[in-house]
């Protein structure tokens, strides 16, 4: 069973800052058993995470490709599962921010109801855009720090908000 974040067609953005998505990233099964699953040990967990982090080389490449940057050597010892609790009212979870200058790229795969906020994003003009939390949805970019920081916040919604984070890293 082929699990790759990566199979599916994605999108490319520019705007505020290059970015892309893939909509029904898994097949539909696999997405409904992850998100009925989220948190629990299962098979199906451990066959995701292992196929995805031993395809770091294969995802470097392609996000290299994608962004237009060099090819550089990068790791990741992360995978991580996270629950944003659900609120009666919008609530910022996170404000705007930029993520660590070690860190290349940004993967994160939402499942789950759809109704579990947003997230959004900044370039250095003040440029803002919004992307709905939608369930098997991969979100990925390259972690810019200087010429268009990538700014980002998320808000929380009224359903618990899953995600699953892979930074990726440059190794040093």
């Amino acid at each position: 069973m082929n699990l790759f974040l990566f199979q599916n067609k994605y999108t490319y953005f520019e705007s505020p800052w290059p970015h892309i998505v893939i909509d029904n990233c898994l097949p539909d099964d696999i997405a409904k058993e992850l998100s009925d699953t989220f948190l629990e040990k299962t098979e199906l967990w451990d066959e995701l995470k292992n196929q995805n982090m031993n395809s770091l080389y294969k995802m470097n490449v392609l996000l290299s490709g994608i962004f237009n940057k060099d090819l550089v050597n990068v790791y990741t010892d992360e995978w991580n599962l996270n629950v944003h609790v659900a609120s009666t009212e919008t609530e910022l979870i996170r404000d705007w921010h930029i993520d660590g200058l070690d860190k290349r790229y940004q993967i994160i795969l939402y499942l789950g109801d759809m109704k579990c906020g947003q997230y959004e994003m900044k370039n250095k003009d003040g440029w803002t855009k919004t992307i709905p939390y939608k369930h098997n949805r991969l979100l990925a970019w390259y972690n810019n720090t200087t010429d268009n920081p990538t700014y980002h916040r998320f808000w929380t919604g009224d359903k618990d908000r899953h995600t699953v984070n892979m930074p990726i890293y440059r190794k040093k």
